[in-house]
C-alpha cells in the first residue's frame, strides 16, 4: 500500500497501531462512562428522526456535490456507497437481528 500524502511507512505503521489500540480501548471503557453519566443524572435520549433525517440528507447532498467536482473524491465515494449498501444488507439481516434479540433478553433480565 502506498503511504498517503508523502507519509513514510513508519508513520503509516504508527497510525495503524494507534487505531488498533485506541478503538478497543474506548469501546471497552464506554459502558463504564455511560454508567457514570447516568449516575450523575444525565438523561440519555436518541436524536429525533426529525433531526437525523435532514442532517443525513444534507450530508449526502454535500457528498454528491463534492463528487461532481472532484474525480478522486468521486472514486472513493462511489466505492464507499457500494460497500455501505452491501454492509447494511448484511448487518440488517444478520447482526442487527441478533443484537436486537440479545438486547431484548438483557432487558428481560435473562
Amino acid at each position: 500500500m502506498e503511504p498517503p500524502f508523502g507519509a513514510g511507512t513508519g508513520s503509516l505503521a504508527a497510525a495503524g497501531l494507534v487505531t488498533s489500540w485506541m478503538v478497543p480501548k474506548y469501546d471497552a471503557g464506554n459502558p463504564a462512562a455511560l454508567r457514570r453519566l447516568v449516575a450523575s443524572g444525565t438523561e440519555l435520549r436518541p436524536f429525533p428522526r426529525g433531526v437525523l433525517e435532514p442532517c443525513f440528507a444534507e450530508a449526502y447532498k454535500y457528498y454528491d456535490e463534492l463528487a461532481a467536482k472532484d474525480p478522486k473524491f468521486k472514486k472513493i465515494y462511489d466505492s464507499l456507497k457500494a460497500f455501505r449498501a452491501d454492509q447494511n444488507l448484511w448487518f440488517r439481516v444478520a447482526e442487527n437481528t441478533f443484537d436486537n434479540f440479545v438486547y431484548s433478553q438483557q432487558a428481560a433480565k435473562k
